[in-house]
Formats: C-alpha cells, structure tokens, sequence
C-alpha cells in the first residue's frame, strides 16, 4: 500500500479524483518521495486567498496541505478580511489531524519551491498572523535586490520572522535571484496528515476519497473559498 501512494501517478489519480480536477500538477519537493497539486484559483473556482491544493506522500503518511497568503493578492485576500483570525480560531480548536505554522519565505516570480528561501520563523501562529495583520504588511511583496540584505533581512531578523542561521539560505537565495526582486510571502501552512496506517485502511475500506473530500470541505470553509467540483457536488444539500 505504500509504495502505492508513494508513486507520483497514484497520488494523482486520487487528487483528480477527489477535486474533479484533472490539470493535476507533480512537484519537486525536498524531503518527500511524492507531491501532486491542483491550481485552486482558477476561473471555474476562483480561490482568493489561497492558490492550490497538495497531495504528498510523506515520511509522516499522507497529507493534504494548502498554503494560503503566497502571493500579495492572496496575502490580501488573508490579511484584510476576516481569514487571518477564522485560522486562528481553526488552529485553536486543534482538530484532529490538522496543524497550522508560519510559513513565511523569499521567493521571486517563476521560483521553484527548491529556489525559495523558507525563513526559521521564531513566532507562535497566533504571534505571526498578529504582526501581519498589523503594520509589518507594509513590508509584503516586492522588494529590490540591494535593499534585501541591508534593509529586509535585518528587519526579518528583529521582527522574529527569520533566525540568525537562516544566513546561509539568504546567501543561496540571492545567488539566484539575479536583478530580480525578491518578494517577501506571509505564508500560512495548512495541514491533515494521516499516517500511513490510517491511510492504508480507510483505502482498504474505500472510505479514503470521502475522508480527503471532507478534509478539502473543511480547510476550504474555514478559508470561505468555493470548493472544487467534486467536493462541491458532495456536499449535502
């Protein structure tokens, strides 16, 4: 059952299924043997706050995560609206499964996930989302490349968003970077994780595409996004 859902096309299989989905996207990511994604913020959709939904085979089990305030649009969308605090009250309630963290990181247009600089963050969910909401939003998107080192990082650095071992990932960052700006991204981590004795059985039971859908029904909710055709076409009436 697990080299199952760790292959790149089983996992896609399930993602189409369990959204009606079928562009369904592979990615590279570090650390885990098999990731699917859908793009959420298409016109059939028309997520806001958050672009997409990933499968992952992980060494955990298998997880459904989403991600949102990447981009400054989808920021927005999480920051000045009533989102931020609805995660809030999502993470406090701890549901089974769930966890949510500070995903902040350095990215530029057309970055892989592998040319990102993810930040060691030093704040709680609760700390993170309070600084976002407040004044340090000024700070998020675009910002030139000689203002990065001498300006952002040590503003990262005294804001918590970023540790001081974190030199060596900036150092990586702008060696790609080129002219480019770098954008500064208020990520929000969002995720069910089922261990892969959990998986296996609600797959040998075929219980484990409701389980999935209920998952997406539920983050999406909580984010107040539409959900994908065959989540919505669950729902009860």
């Amino acid at each position: 059952m697990s080299r199952q859902f760790g292959d790149q096309s089983r996992l896609a299989a399930l993602l189409r299924e369990i959204t009606g989905i079928d562009e369904v996207v592979p990615e590279d990511r570090p650390g885990i043997s098999a990731s699917v994604m859908v793009r959420i913020d298409v016109k059939e959709i028309v997520s806001k706050s958050t672009e997409r939904l990933s499968l992952q085979w992980q060494p955990e089990g298998l997880a459904l995560c989403t991600w949102p305030a990447e981009l400054k649009g989808q920021a927005e969308a999480t920051f000045r609206t009533g989102r931020a605090q609805r995660i809030l009250d999502f993470a406090d309630r701890r549901p089974p499964g769930w966890r949510a963290w500070p995903n902040v990181h350095l990215a530029y247009r057309f970055a892989s996930i592998r040319e990102r600089a993810y930040l060691t963050c030093g704040l709680n969910l609760a700390e993170y989302v309070h600084g976002w909401l407040g004044g340090d939003f000024a700070r998020v998107g675009g910002h030139h490349r000689d203002q990065v080192h001498p300006v952002l990082w040590p503003w990262l650095l005294e804001r918590g968003y970023a540790s001081p071992q974190d030199e060596r990932l900036l150092d990586d960052f702008l060696s790609h970077l080129g002219r480019r700006d770098a954008h500064l991204r208020p990520s929000i981590g969002l995720q069910r994780t089922w261990t892969r004795a959990e998986a296996a059985d609600l797959d040998q039971r075929g219980a484990l595409t409701g389980e999935l859908r209920a998952a997406i029904t539920e983050i999406l909710g909580v984010l107040d996004e539409p959900l994908p055709p065959a989540c919505a076409a669950q729902r009860p009436q």
